[in-house]
């Protein structure tokens, strides 16, 4: 990709179950080390499906989530 448009035309035309995603480019700096409570990301787990035997790494979001 040779520009953050670029990037984000390409995100956009991606969909998956014929559902494309919303891009938003966000120019904010995250603190590293933050993490998200156990409270807080029960929430947001119900939302992720996870596979088994690559639960840390491979997961699916379901698209049922706008914030």
């Amino acid at each position: 990709m040779d520009s953050v448009e670029t990037t984000i035309r390409f995100a956009e035309s991606m969909t998956y179950n014929g559902k494309s995603p919303i891009v938003n480019l966000t120019k904010k700096l995250y603190e590293t080390g933050v993490k998200v409570g156990k409270k807080a990301m029960e929430k947001y787990n119900e939302f992720v499906e996870r596979m088994p035997s690559l639960e840390k790494w491979f997961l699916t979001i379901s698209p049922g989530y706008f914030g």
